[in-house]
């Protein structure tokens, strides 16, 4: 229960997994954190990252006193546990959304980079045609 994420309030298995993944995989090391660095994870502010901080103490106090609480009691003996079938292997992971963020902005330079270009050409085209034709008017008025 102390290394179930979950528990602290605002955290939900998305972010427990993040948290784990940046080395707080626990209950005491989230409450130990600095705010600074918890923020460093991936979609908690500093505000956020304070509140969860916060209740982490609090639900680590409280695991704490439980547990002092089941440590008095005497333990009956455990019943052995019949095996588990083997979890099925998991499905490729999702791209990394930070390098799609990336590729996805470069791609929006590129084509606001094509726009500026094109733009520039159809003026260009547009100068030539409009030149073009006062060109022919000239001519049409000397034949007269």
């Amino acid at each position: 229960m102390a290394n179930d994420l979950t528990t602290i309030t605002g955290v939900g298995p998305a972010l427990a997994k993040r948290l784990a993944r940046a080395g707080f995989a626990t209950v005491p090391k989230v409450a130990g954190a600095s705010t600074k660095a918890l923020a460093d994870v991936q979609g908690l502010s500093e505000a956020t990252a304070a509140k969860v901080i916060a209740d982490a103490k609090k639900t680590a106090r409280v695991a704490g006193k439980t547990a002092a609480k089941t440590a008095a009691k005497p333990v009956a003996k455990a019943k052995s546990a019949a095996k588990k079938p083997a979890a099925k292997p998991k499905p490729a992971a999702k791209p990394d959304l930070e390098k799609a963020l990336a590729q996805a902005q470069a791609d929006a330079k590129k084509a606001r980079k094509l726009a500026k270009s094109n733009a520039k050409e159809i003026a260009k085209l547009k100068k030539r045609l409009a030149s073009a034709g006062k060109s022919k008017k000239k001519k049409s008025k000397k034949k007269r």
